[in-house]
């Protein structure tokens, strides 16, 4: 029997079974119960910490919606409430909810406490008004996903993505367009993050001008020694990655992961993570590439 996918991020980022990095079933009670509504165009406004970032969003949203903003029409509803959060999603916030490494390097899940303490709180969890739980973003803010109201009972349902800004994804500006379902993407997610620095070791390479960051025969050298996520590597997950058209992932046992990012047939980007030494070593023994970033966290 194939372990979950909460047990596959646990065993990715070396968490036992007697941490706590969830939060209590009281902390969702209180948000299922107090779900607020929002416009689907302005409902931005909420992540806005300071006035100066409301002013920015605001004119972006008027260069490029019609100057369709208005911060009036941020509303409460009543036809919303008593949301039930999707058992999967549920599950995945009472076990591994607070881990930052894993919820907050990239891609967001949005928090369901009241810790407004610093940068990286992007606001709740909400509900828009044509219809969407909305449930995480990107850390510039450019993307939003959520689940259909009427899919809120299912265990297991699909993810959609709107963008906000055309230039990172056409077909997803100001539409919900289907991803992936809901463990997919928390998988993906906790992947992407991990590979981005969430990971102890991590490192990255990009094209610079018109040289690539690997070959073919790297290319090749990486499908020997690893193994793909046939799943994951899917050409319907667009996201931040301005145009790229598949992302291919490749990991070892669960103790690293690997992101090729592709455009016209070609690896524009790559992305590795492991919280293992060893795994680091070895990898960068077997791709020789010129690296553009990389770290090791605490």
């Amino acid at each position: 029997m194939e372990i979950n996918v909460i047990n596959k991020i646990k065993a990715l980022y070396g968490i036992t079974n007697e941490e706590n990095n969830g939060y209590n079933e009281e902390d969702i009670k209180i948000i299922e119960a107090n779900m607020k509504v929002i416009m689907p165009n302005n409902w931005n406004l909420i992540y806005c910490k300071k006035e100066e970032d409301k002013v920015l969003f605001k004119n972006d949203i008027q260069k490029y919606n019609d100057n369709r903003y208005d911060e009036n029409e941020l509303f409460e509803s009543n036809d919303y409430k008593n949301i039930i959060i999707p058992k999967i999603l549920r599950e995945y916030y009472l076990v591994l909810g607070k881990n930052r490494n894993i919820n907050e390097i990239d891609w967001i899940l949005l928090r369901i406490d009241e810790s407004k303490d610093d940068e990286y709180h992007f606001g709740k969890p909400v509900i828009t008004n044509d219809g969407y739980l909305v449930f995480s973003t990107d850390c510039e803010k450019a993307f939003y996903f959520g689940i259909n109201i009427n899919d809120l009972g299912k265990e297991n349902p699909m993810v959609y993505a709107k963008c906000f800004l055309p230039w990172y994804a056409p077909d997803f500006f100001y539409q919900w367009n289907e991803i992936s379902e809901l463990d997919k993407f928390l998988l993906f997610m906790a992947y992407r993050n991990g590979a981005f620095g969430g990971l102890r070791y991590y490192v990255s390479s990009n094209r610079i001008k018109n040289k690539l960051p690997i070959n073919e025969s790297t290319i090749k050298i990486i499908e020997n020694n690893w193994k793909e996520i046939k799943d994951l590597s899917t050409e319907r997950i667009p996201f931040y990655s301005y145009g790229n058209e598949q992302i291919r992932h490749f990991y070892d046992d669960y103790n690293e992961v690997m992101l090729l990012f592709y455009r016209k047939n070609k690896v524009v980007q790559l992305f590795y993570g492991t919280r293992s030494l060893n795994k680091i070593e070895k990898m960068l023994s077997l791709i020789k590439t010129e690296w553009s970033r990389g770290g090791c966290t605490k």
